[in-house]
């Protein structure tokens, strides 16, 4: 059983984790790295959970909907290209490399190689120009940086919800609920490849 806090940016984002893996609180840190920042930092000044596990959606250019990935690797591409010594736009997940993570799922097939990278900005990405990455949000990379900081470990579940630059905003709205029953089915299948990292 993993003490887990579940993290999503809205209520609709909201899941079910299966009680037989996970023993779970749930958080909704709001749209934008800085409620996230803010959020995340004060519930995890209170508490001391053994994962932080952010669900949620996210568009991409390179998946399709309904596609899950597991992503440990966050940019922030609002930073990204700043030539400045001591910013940085990259940050790893805290969770170690020999971390058994659950598999990533691309057009229904599993795919155990992949590394998603998720980037994350201020802006709700509508054209293919402003995206990079293999998932784009709004929260990834500030509950990365935070986790980092506070010596938690973390991980970000994002199931494909649009195709930027194809009315992804209204793509989003009509497929959030198909994304919350894709993401407990997946959990519920692969959710012990994960607790299993914190069983004795």
């Amino acid at each position: 059983m993993v003490d887990v806090l579940l993290v999503t940016a809205l209520h609709t984002e909201q899941i079910r984790l299966p009680k037989h893996f996970f023993r779970a609180s749930t958080l909704v840190v709001g749209v934008g790295k800085v409620p996230t920042t803010y959020n995340l930092t004060r519930v995890l000044q209170a508490m001391r959970p053994q994962l932080v596990l952010n669900v949620g959606s996210g568009g991409t250019v390179r998946f399709k909907p309904g596609d899950v990935l597991v992503c440990r690797d966050f940019v922030d591409r609002n930073l990204l290209g700043l030539d400045i010594e001591g910013v940085s736009a990259h940050i790893e997940s805290t969770v170690d490399d020999m971390f058994a993570l659950p598999p990533n799922i691309i057009s229904g097939e599993i795919n155990t190689e992949l590394c998603p990278i998720c980037a994350t900005g201020d802006s709700f990405v509508t054209t293919e120009a402003e995206a990079c990455g293999d998932v784009v949000d709004m929260e990834a990379f500030a509950m990365a940086y935070v986790c980092r900081q506070a010596g938690v470990d973390f991980l970000s579940v994002k199931c494909v919800t649009d195709v930027v630059g194809q009315n992804s905003v209204g793509l989003w709205e009509e497929r959030i609920a198909d994304a919350r029953h894709t993401l407990e089915t997946y959990f519920e299948r692969y959710g012990h490849l994960l607790a299993s990292n914190y069983t004795e």
